[in-house]
């Protein structure tokens, strides 16, 4: 493991019937046990060997490979008489079959000097060397069917010693361009990421830590993939570095998705800060967690008042607090509150007209926080008691003029309402004429007069002192001027 986690990890084991001093199978870096204790297997070798012996052992290759760890068995050595336990172990990670070879060739020859029992060294040579080429077997189908890029740099000859199949389909290029020029590698890196990506790979050369970053390619076709690279050193014994090995990941997919998953994210604060409504998250004990520009400028108080607060004691006062107190009750148990109009109160103590509304907010089915959103209505409230203020002014003259005023209808000349006048000069109470036509009671002596009107009416839009004669109630003839004017009711 490197810096807490595993980028990849190959290791083989091996028992031999062979009289071996134990002093002379734990050289410095490898691991083992003397011949009279036992190897504990691996956690995850599920299958057991033949014998069920404590000293049973078998040849593994285990690749981490960003997201799974495979442990694979490849063969088993059956201890017979003598057992002495044999341990060949690299740096935590290896990646290559080459690199199995060679760990295994270090120590081939000093297998065949102490093998004196039953099976020769050329027979302990060759089950070794078939052991070898299972596992690089194993190790070349293993690679050609993962779908991220393993590769192996030797650090001292500044040459590509190994890539994996899959670099052609991320890369998009051919392999073999590679490994004749691994320049390939960084000219094929975004030229806004390309320093930063070889600074990132000559700090593992330098560092005893692995190491991971990011960077985006260009593909020949064009397009762009992100791709995050993994690596860590092997060193010698002075602790220089001998190769680079790592694994590079396609992460397109998914740094597409946290870029879409920033946008909205980006675009939701903008709703928020900009929108002309005050609008305050809470948490579930409704506290304030946030509270955008407009409800500073509603309230009064800056954010950093606000925060961690509650809010109705922030935005209310004795006259209303208990009304608020229940709203806040039924929302935190997961009542969603419609649209009401209620009052709250600024900092400096000015109360506000407003209309409120409130939310519970549940992610994963649990109620995380809430929603509270202010619009002020005081400038309206204002302007509809302006508003009925006029009409009240507007009532009273319409009603207590001398002069007969009715409103008619223009789509079918039926009377909307008349004053108090209109009533006295022509006999009729307002029940009799609402709703009917100046036709149907006979309000004109001359119907050609009420014709004359209506057509300057459609023509002009209005009616200036019209001279006619009417007939009241009880059939009395009265000569009038005639005013009207057509307006939007």
């Amino acid at each position: 493991p490197q810096g807490g986690h595993c980028d990849g990890l190959c290791e083989f084991r091996a028992i031999f019937d062979v009289a071996l001093p134990t002093d002379g199978i734990h050289p410095s870096g490898l691991t083992g046990h003397p011949a009279t204790k036992t190897v504990e297997p691996f956690p995850n070798d599920k299958s057991a060997p033949v014998s069920h012996h404590p000293m049973a052992r078998c040849v593994c290759v285990i690749v981490f490979n960003g997201q799974h760890v495979h442990t694979t068995r490849i063969s088993s050595i059956l201890p017979q008489k003598s057992r002495v336990s044999f341990f060949s172990q690299t740096s935590p990670q290896v990646h290559c079959h080459q690199t199995i070879a060679t760990i295994a060739a270090s120590h081939i020859g000093a297998l065949k000097k102490a093998c004196t029992m039953t099976e020769t060294s050329d027979t302990i040579s060759g089950r070794y060397n078939t052991l070898l080429q299972d596992a690089a077997a194993f190790f070349d189908e293993m690679t050609s069917h993962n779908q991220n890029v393993v590769w192996v740099f030797d650090w001292l000859k500044q040459r590509l010693i190994y890539a994996s199949p899959a670099y052609e389909h991320v890369w998009g290029r051919p392999l073999e361009k590679l490994y004749g020029r691994h320049e390939e590698w960084r000219e094929s890196i975004h030229p806004d990421d390309r320093d930063r990506a070889e600074a990132a790979f000559r700090a593992i050369a330098a560092s005893r830590q692995s190491a991971s970053h990011e960077y985006r390619i260009l593909r020949p076709d064009g397009t762009v993939r992100w791709i995050v690279d993994r690596g860590f050193a092997i060193r010698d014994a002075d602790g220089h570095a001998l190769r680079i090995i790592g694994m590079a990941e396609d992460i397109t997919e998914r740094r597409q998705a946290e870029l879409e998953t920033q946008r909205r994210q980006k675009f939701l604060e903008s709703v928020l800060y900009h929108a002309p409504d005050a609008i305050v998250t809470l948490d579930d004990r409704h506290h304030v967690i946030d509270w955008n520009p407009a409800a500073e400028k509603m309230f009064g108080y800056d954010r950093n008042e606000t925060v961690s607060r509650n809010l109705d004691d922030l935005v209310t006062r004795p006259d209303v607090v208990e009304e608020a107190n229940a709203r806040t009750r039924d929302v935190i148990t997961g009542k969603v509150l419609q649209p009401f109009e209620t009052v709250r109160y600024r900092k400096d103590g000015r109360p506000i007209q407003v209309i409120a509304a409130g939310s519970p907010i549940y992610v994963e089915n649990e109620l995380r926080g809430i929603v509270a959103l202010y619009t002020d209505i005081t400038l309206l409230k204002k302007a509809e008691a302006a508003l009925k203020e006029s009409e009240a002014r507007f009532r009273t003259v319409y009603r207590t003029i001398p002069d007969p005023v009715a409103i008619i209808r223009v789509s079918d000349s039926c009377c909307v309402d008349i004053n108090d006048a209109f009533a006295s000069h022509t006999g009729y109470s307002r029940q009799e004429i609402i709703g009917t036509t100046a036709g149907e009671i006979g309000l004109w002596h001359h119907a050609e007069q009420r014709l004359q009107m209506l057509a300057a009416l459609t023509e002009h839009g209005a009616v200036s002192n019209l001279e006619a004669e009417f007939e009241t109630r009880d059939g009395r003839v009265r000569t009038g001027l005639v005013s009207a004017k057509v307006f939007a009711l």
